[in-house]
């Protein structure tokens, strides 16, 4: 029976919702507006607990630890913060990278290869190498 009631009472919630979505779109537009710092750490906590099983001040922790420096190229990124590097397959967190060489990690699909061929290919350039031209 309490399962009957928990479905008509989620169905008519969804229902009131459906009706009355503009008003709370609005609403939260507003709240967000008028809380931009709580709404901001909000959705940091639950983007890190949901994505790395993380809290915020674990976070901020580890950016402090390392004074806000990525660790491959060892800079304070600009604007943003330093982005969370994980294994994909895996999981699991290997450290805080900037945008640029979390990108670029990205980019090179987390290939220890790829990135060695790059680097031959740029070391090449730095060594007086040849135009295609």
């Amino acid at each position: 029976m309490p399962t009957k009631n928990r479905e008509r009472r989620l169905a008519a919630r969804r229902e009131w919702y459906r009706q009355h979505k503009d008003d709370e779109l609005n609403a939260m537009k507003i709240w967000r507006a008028n809380n931009l710092e709580k709404h901001t750490k909000i959705t940091r906590n639950s983007h890190y607990a949901n994505s790395y099983g993380l809290s915020v001040e674990v976070v901020d922790r580890a950016i402090a630890m390392r004074d806000g420096r990525c660790d491959a190229c060892d800079q304070k990124p600009n604007r943003r913060r330093l982005c969370i590097d994980h294994d994909h397959k895996t999981g699991q967190v290997r450290g805080m990278l900037c945008g640029n060489c979390n990108r670029a990690l990205g980019l090179l699909k987390d290939s220890a290869e790829r990135c060695e061929m790059l680097r031959q290919y740029i070391a090449g350039w730095c060594n007086g190498g040849t135009s295609v031209s």
